[in-house]
């Protein structure tokens, strides 16, 4: 039985559709269930000139909490938590797996297709190499 699902979570179809798989894992499993967003690391210097990163990573972070709030509003898990953590989606993934003591990682993906993956890069790809527990990697085609 898993105690703790971690899903990634961003404004894509393809991540509403895999909350709504891990929700229905969470609730199956009696398990908890951690919706997780990756907020960009702003630079301090962007195209030569001085740039308010503080200012730019405060905005990424609300935007974050308000995206992780408004999926939370669909799920129907009794225990939902949010968390929003500033740096890239891998680093931000494998860091919350590890701290929460995930069971499971459930991610969705964009369906670019093999090559396009390769040559854009595939958060789902990537976590399937370095996840430290099992990963469900929900197509944007999965009819729900």
């Amino acid at each position: 039985m898993a105690s703790c699902i971690v899903c990634g979570v961003d404004d894509s179809s393809g991540a509403r559709k895999a909350a709504r798989v891990a929700d229905e894992l969470a609730r199956d499993l009696g398990a908890r269930l951690v919706l997780l967003h990756g907020a960009p690391v702003a630079p301090s210097v962007m195209y030569g000139v001085p740039f308010d990163s503080d200012a730019f990573q405060r905005e990424a972070l609300e935007d974050a909490r308000r995206l992780l709030e408004d999926v939370a509003g669909t799920c129907t898990v009794e225990q939902v938590s949010q968390r929003a953590e500033l740096g890239s989606a891998i680093e931000v993934l494998v860091r919350v797996l590890e701290d929460e003591g995930a069971d499971l990682l459930v991610v969705g993906t964009r369906g670019r297709g093999a090559m396009r993956s390769v040559l854009l890069g595939s958060v789902a790809h990537e976590m399937l190499a370095v996840a430290p527990c099992p990963v469900v990697v929900v197509s944007p085609h999965t009819v729900s």
